[in-house]
């Protein structure tokens, strides 16, 4: 009789095992994938008109202003932009600190405790 009921134990386990494999790879599994694809060209649907929409107000910006702020920015960020690369990379490899604050741009040496 124990030994009839464990069979028994066994049979079901492997015939659910089996219903529950058989549901997953012919039934869910194709809807979920054809989920993910209408998902990914959603996505891509967006992100294509993002990138549309972001070159167009960058063109009307660059001609309404003609140039002229987009010089300056590049000025600007030539005058200060090395010292601040300089400054952070000496301040991330530990070799010096950088005070932006002093408006000097130069490293000092870092203080010993």
């Amino acid at each position: 009789m124990g030994l009839t009921l464990l069979l028994q134990g066994l049979i079901t386990l492997v015939l659910l095992a089996m219903v529950l494999a058989g549901y997953h790879f012919w039934l869910l599994r194709p809807e979920l994938d054809r989920r993910d694809q209408a998902l990914a060209e959603a996505h891509e649907r967006s992100i294509r008109r993002i990138e549309a929409a972001m070159n167009e107000r960058f063109d009307q910006l660059l001609a309404e202003q003609g140039g002229r702020s987009l010089a300056g920015t590049t000025r600007q960020f030539m005058r200060y932009g090395s010292e601040l690369m300089e400054g952070g990379l000496s301040a991330l490899l530990n070799e010096a600190d950088y005070h932006p604050e002093s408006g000097s741009g130069r490293k000092t040496p870092r203080q010993s405790r």
